[in-house]
Formats: structure tokens, sequence, C-alpha cells
């Protein structure tokens, strides 16, 4: 499994939300471990560094990873096991990042999915999670 890319190039590409790209028919489950990634990575920011700001998307968040959770589990072989083995690989728990605080503003994720259009994150994740398939990195931003 892939290791997390670094995380400005990450929060470089959330920042191209809104530009305008091709789309591209993308078979199931591609780009869901890349996405769901970033989802992850930003939850554990709303939670450690962002608590109690915009209460209504940490909600939104925290459903986006539920949403993630039942993909992984449902579509990998080792279902919750591949899930804790992904998270904990890719350094997605709150213990495997202790200053994730202090990563500096080039890799607020949760930052730049909240100013960058949540409307167009919602239709990123529907899109990616509307079909079950294999998992993989694939091709998220």
């Amino acid at each position: 499994m892939r290791v997390l890319p670094r995380l400005g190039l990450v929060v470089s590409a959330f920042a191209l939300i809104g530009a305008d790209v091709p789309e591209r028919e993308v078979p199931p489950g591609e780009g869901v471990l890349c996405l769901g990634a970033m989802i992850y990575f930003a939850d554990i920011q709303a939670r450690s560094c962002h608590a109690g700001e915009d209460r209504e998307f940490q909600e939104r968040l925290s459903s986006y990873v539920e949403r993630f959770d039942s993909y992984l589990i449902r579509n990998s072989p080792g279902g919750e096991a591949d899930l804790k083995r992904f998270k904990e690989l890719q350094g997605l728990t709150p213990e495997a990042r202790p200053d994730i605080c202090e990563s500096g503003p080039q890799n607020d994720i949760y930052k730049a999915i909240r100013e960058g259009g949540q409307a167009k994150v919602d239709v990123m994740v529907d899109k990616m999670l509307m079909r079950d398939g294999a998992p993989s990195f694939g091709d998220c931003v």
C-alpha cells in the first residue's frame, strides 16, 4: 500500500477544487483510498486543531468518515482489519499524529477543504462512493 503523498501537495490539490477539469470515467473504487486519506486527515485536524470551529462542517467531515469506513469495510477482503491497517499505515489516527497542529498552514487539509468548496467535496465524495469496487489510490484530485 502506498503512503500518503506530501501533505503540502495535497493541500494545493484541494485548492484546485474550483478549477474546471475534464472528467473521465473511472472504475469503481479508483481514488477511494486517496480521497479517503485526505478526509480522514482533515477529520483528525478538525478534532485536534479546530475543535469547536464550524460545527456544521465538522459534522459533515464526520459523516464522510463514516461513509468511507463503510465503503472500505464493505469492499475490502479483510473488512474492518483492512480498514484499521490502512489507517495505521497511512498515519491516519490521532495517536500517529501528535504534532498535527504544528504542521503549518500549508498542511491544513481541514482548512483547504472548508474554504475550497464544500459543495464540490460533497459531489466528489458522493461520486466516488456511489459504486462498490476494490479500493485503490488512483487519482482523486
